[in-house]
């Protein structure tokens, strides 16, 4: 079960009260929440999460993302990115294979 998963359910059975409580009580289940996000960037990381879950992967497991796959996107879905938004696109995808990788050597270490 996925992270987000586990999440979602909490939230469905208990509410989302009572999740961000257990989160400042139990540092296990603050893993679990969303990160900050400002409201400058909330639509475009929805779109980035869109993306990246939509993307595919090569041999090794690697998510495929480039510019391609952004323009394919916005041909799919009617959506017009600026220059700029597709920069920031690409500089999400890198923080969160950074983070992908933070997650991926510390469960190797445990």
């Amino acid at each position: 079960m996925r992270n987000i998963d586990k999440r979602v359910d909490f939230v469905k059975k208990f509410g989302q009260e009572k999740f961000d409580k257990i989160c400042t009580e139990d540092k296990t289940w603050a893993n679990l929440k969303d990160i900050p996000v400002p409201n400058l960037f909330k639509w475009l990381f929805s779109q980035f999460l869109s993306i990246r879950q939509s993307c595919e992967y090569d041999f090794n497991g690697n998510i495929i993302f480039t510019p391609r796959t952004i323009i394919d996107y916005s041909e799919c879905l009617g959506i017009e990115f600026s220059y700029r938004e597709k920069q920031t696109l690409l500089a999400m995808n890198i923080w969160a294979e950074e983070k992908v990788r933070e997650v991926r050597k510390k469960a190797e270490e445990e």
